[in-house]
């Protein structure tokens, strides 16, 4: 079941705890006497432990067996992204520092230019400060 509520952490850890618990891997699907039987074995030897057995449908014994290596990395990708979306003070302080240096050459309106191809230029100006800055605050980029 999906949902569009966010997880909470100790949704997350309950996950963790629960991939940390399982047979090591890798695991493979490997079929049985017959082709309806599929199963999981924990290191890929048809004489290794078995996770599963006698799965109907090859592609869920195939599920099954990605699982070991896929949830672990989900699990870390959710961590990575997670990490990135965390402001702290010293990327506020980045970002600051960046937009400040984008914006120092805002002045006054330049002779022959119209106000309106002003305001349109110093938007563009905000806007490229305003990359440089999360850029810088983020780590990424020329700015960074």
């Amino acid at each position: 079941m999906t949902t569009n509520e966010p997880m909470t952490r100790e949704q997350f850890d309950a996950i963790r705890e629960r991939v940390d618990a399982t047979t090591e891997g890798p695991w493979t699907r490997w079929a049985g006497l017959d082709d309806r039987d599929n199963s999981v074995a924990s290191d890929g030897r048809e004489d290794a432990p078995t996770v599963a057995d006698v799965i109907p449908e090859k592609d869920d014994a195939a599920f099954i067996a990605h699982a070991r290596e896929d949830v672990p990395a989900l699990l870390a990708e959710v961590e990575r992204r997670g990490a990135r979306l965390t402001v702290d003070d010293d990327m506020v302080e980045r970002a600051k520092r960046a937009f400040g240096a984008a914006t120092a050459q805002v002045s006054s309106i330049p002779l022959g230019m119209s106000e309106a191809m002003f305001i349109d230029s110093v938007g563009l100006q905000h806007q490229h400060a305003i990359r440089a800055a999360l850029n810088a605050a983020l780590g990424i980029g020329e700015d960074a």
